[in-house]
């Protein structure tokens, strides 16, 4: 399933319970990066890239950022939301995101 993205809005991207999957515990000290790109994999225009999340104090592995307003991308088209998360030696994961634009005024 698909993330939606509202067209000329400010998008909130989650990243939820990041863990260490050898030994189960959350990591809550991480480095978080998302960007955003389109189906030629090429980094969308409108901000410099990567966006990094920030952890949510008091969370569980949960890391929050924005995708800003200002990126230039086209109603009902997909993309894909490239998080990063690098927590030492031997801990990093990259996970690709599917997202379809929408525009809030139609759905």
């Amino acid at each position: 399933m698909a993330e939606i993205f509202i067209i000329n809005s400010d998008n909130l991207i989650i990243a939820d319970n990041v863990r260490n999957l050898a030994t189960g515990s959350n990591v809550n000290n991480a480095v978080v990066t998302v960007t955003m790109s389109g189906a030629n994999k090429v980094a969308v225009a409108g901000v410099n890239w990567p966006i990094t999340m920030a952890f949510v104090t008091g969370s569980s592995g949960r890391y929050r950022g924005t995708l800003p307003d200002t990126l230039v991308v086209t109603e009902n088209t997909k993309y894909f939301g490239v998080v990063v998360v690098s927590a030492g030696a031997g801990l990093r994961l990259q996970t690709n995101v599917p997202i379809i634009v929408r525009d809030a005024r139609t759905d």
